[in-house]
């Protein structure tokens, strides 16, 4: 065969060889973790700004992943958010911490409290941390971790929670969803529940009443500590709604949000003419409002 052929015939078939072999060595590209953002307002009344808000990844199992977010509430309406976070997971817990506009007093809250929230982010953008949230928490983790679908947890927990405040209502929402700044009967509700809650209680006493609320109903969904319903039962009759309303009305207006109050007021008269629970015989003083 002639040289020059023969070297046509291998040159090509080297270079072929090499073409691909580096192509085999080359090393696939890491895949980036999808991002997500999301938004929401915390709200016992609404938080004021410079409050933060401690996010953790968690798995599905709603075990920590080890990677912690923060952010920081920006406005005195509660409102919070991060922007295109790379994430390995879509569930993710919530701890918020500030001082709150108290709708009873009328006034700034005499101290910080905390509010905490799990969520599934492939199902909502937005994550209001409230009340609702709060008390759901320790329960839903509970429910999965016997087994139960997460999606499943959370609507048996809300329905639950709603149960110890009279309320029966077929609820089509999620409690991260729901606002007090806006109109609608859920919003009403946790706009209910926030009035009840906070009573004439402290700061202080408002933290200790949810987190021992949490704790009583967290295995079994039922409220076993009787005495803490006759609490709020004794507690709420003392509290003026048509101020509530005009103190949530006027704390918008002041900082020139538009808000719609919800009809909450149905929701607690409803659970003070329903509930099974009695009046205390104990002092509760009377708050007034500050101007």
């Amino acid at each position: 065969m002639n040289r020059k052929k023969t070297l046509g015939i291998i040159v090509p078939g080297i270079l072929l060889f090499l073409v691909f072999s580096c192509k085999k060595n080359t090393p696939a590209p890491i895949p980036l973790e999808p991002t997500y953002s999301f938004a929401g307002k915390v709200q016992k009344g609404p938080y004021l700004g410079g409050g933060g808000v401690t996010v953790n990844i968690l798995n599905q199992s709603l075990s920590p992943l080890g990677q912690t977010l923060s952010a920081q509430i920006l406005s005195n309406t509660g409102n919070f958010g991060l922007t295109n976070i790379p994430l390995t997971s879509t569930y993710i817990s919530l701890n918020a911490e500030g001082y709150y506009f108290n709708e009873i007093t009328n006034a700034t809250s005499d101290s910080y409290i905390t509010l905490n929230a799990v969520t599934n982010l492939s199902d909502t953008g937005k994550v209001n941390v409230n009340v609702l949230t709060h008390l759901e928490t320790s329960r839903v983790y509970y429910l999965v971790s016997q087994g139960e679908s997460y999606a499943l947890a959370k609507a048996q927990a809300l329905k639950e929670i709603l149960h110890i405040f009279s309320i029966n209502t077929p609820v089509t929402s999620t409690s991260e969803r729901l606002d007090i700044s806006s109109a609608g009967e859920e919003n009403a509700m946790l706009l209910a529940l926030s009035v009840i809650l906070q009573g004439s209680r402290t700061s202080a006493n408002l933290n200790q009443l949810l987190n021992l609320m949490a704790q009583d109903i967290e295995t079994d969904g039922v409220l076993n500590t009787v005495s803490i319903g006759d609490q709020l039962l004794t507690d709420v009759k003392h509290i003026d709604l048509v101020n509530v309303r005009n103190n949530l009305t006027s704390y918008y207006l002041s900082i020139g949000v538009p808000a719609t109050i919800p009809p909450f007021e149905k929701y607690v008269n409803q659970f003070v003419d329903s509930t099974s629970y009695k009046t205390g015989k104990y002092f509760i003083p009377k708050y007034k409002n500050k101007k």
